[in-house]
C-alpha cells in the first residue's frame, strides 16, 4: 500500500539541531552511483564486470516564495555565503522514516507570472553523507 505524498516534509538546518520546514509544493531526493566497468578482455567470457565507485545524493524542490520564511532565507543565505546546510528528507512526515545529511545550494532560481504565485526552485547537492533523520 503507497503513502499519499502530501505529508512529505523537506526541513533545512544551519547547525543540525534546530530545523525549519521548506513551503515546498513539490520535492525529490535523487540516490545515484557510478558503476565502473572493470571487465578483463581475457577472461570476460562474453560479459561485462562492473565495481561500485563513488556514490552521490539531492534534494530538489519547487517552493511557494513567502518573504521572511526562515527556511527559504535559510537556504538563501548559504547560496550567498557559500556554507553548508543540512537537509531532511521525510518522505511521509515522521523523522523515524527520514534521510538527513550536510548540503551546499546549487540553485536558488525565483520567477513568477503576473497572475500567478512566486515561486522558488531548490536544488541541494550532498556535501558528505546521507544517513538516517535524527
Amino acid at each position: 500500500m503507497g503513502t499519499p505524498a502530501y505529508q512529505k516534509k523537506v526541513k533545512v538546518s544551519t547547525d543540525g539541531i534546530a530545523w525549519n520546514d521548506l513551503p515546498a509544493t513539490t520535492s525529490s531526493m535523487n540516490h545515484g552511483g557510478d558503476l565502473l566497468d572493470d571487465t578483463e578482455l581475457a577472461t570476460n567470457a562474453g560479459y561485462r564486470s562492473r565495481i561500485y565507485g563513488l556514490r552521490d545524493w539531492s534534494v530538489s524542490a519547487t517552493c511557494n516564495w513567502k518573504s521572511g520564511d526562515a527556511a527559504l532565507t535559510a537556504v538563501r543565505n548559504a547560496w550567498l555565503n557559500r556554507t553548508d546546510l543540512f537537509v531532511q528528507y521525510l518522505p511521509d512526515g515522521q523523522v523515524a522514516n527520514g534521510f538527513e545529511g550536510p548540503v551546499r545550494v546549487e540553485t536558488f532560481n525565483m520567477s513568477g507570472d503576473v497572475g500567478g504565485l512566486e515561486t522558488v526552485e531548490i536544488s541541494l547537492q550532498a556535501a558528505g553523507p546521507l544517513g538516517p533523520a535524527s
